[in-house]
């Protein structure tokens, strides 16, 4: 890539409160957009999971993380997605093991508002219906729930102070997939791995030290459930 990375700011208040401030990424040539997917496929041929994550840079079709997705399933490997707007729209097409929107990304998925966890659960069995083996929602302080052919479960956690929620998302992706990818335990894991990143300051990533799965509780998702003030 020719042209400079870009610089994300994000300003954390004493309070927790986050304000994100993204520049624009620097524009992709085709060829550099060809190169990614060739690595892409490469490093799939070597790997249980390729992720595949963020916005998309300028120059980029909105299905690159669609392409990656399945160019890695045909070299063998499991694909997680986590994107937003048309380009999550079209990865889900490629069939993916995992998509994780959070509940912003999740409502705009689904056109309208998600306004309690009977409305993430239609939502995410529709994703299923249309070939995404395992969605995993994350609710900001409602923790995350997880809908997969085995079954749905809703994981909550107590932050005792949030400093920052930059990453968090992120963490909580990777718990999941350390925990191997699959079931209340890996859910577990994720929403352990999710809550100690916003103990942290910044947009540090939690290490062992900093997770504590057996603090966070799993239960069966109540439909009732309101979204209402969800900060996801």
């Amino acid at each position: 890539m020719q042209a400079p990375t870009r610089s994300n700011i994000a300003v954390v208040e004493a309070d927790g409160t986050t304000s994100k401030f993204n520049e624009p990424g620097p524009e992709l040539t085709a060829d550099e957009v060809a190169a990614m997917e060739r690595t892409a496929a490469d490093l799939a041929g070597r790997a249980d999971w390729v992720v595949t994550c963020g916005s998309l840079p300028a120059g980029c079709p909105d299905d690159l993380h669609a392409r990656i997705a399945a160019a890695a399933r045909r070299a063998g490997a499991m694909v997680a997605v986590d994107t937003s707007g048309r380009p999550l729209e079209l990865a889900c097409q490629a069939r993916p093991d995992l998509v994780k929107p959070n509940l912003a990304e999740l409502a705009e998925l689904a056109g309208g508002p998600l306004r309690d966890l009977g409305d993430v659960l239609a939502v995410a069995h529709q994703l299923r219906a249309g070939g995404v083996a395992t969605v995993l929602v994350s609710l900001g302080q409602l923790g995350a729930v997880l809908v997969a052919e085995t079954g749905t479960w809703h994981a909550t956690s107590i932050a005792t102070e949030v400093r920052s929620t930059v990453g968090a998302g992120d963490a909580m992706l990777a718990g999941f997939l350390r925990a191997g990818g699959k079931g209340p335990t890996a859910l577990r894991t994720a929403v352990a791995y999710g809550t100690a990143a916003v103990g942290l300051a910044g947009s540090r990533m939690p290490g062992p030290d900093d997770v504590h799965p057996l603090r966070v509780r799993v239960d069966t998702v109540d439909k009732s459930v309101s979204l209402s003030g969800v900060a996801a």
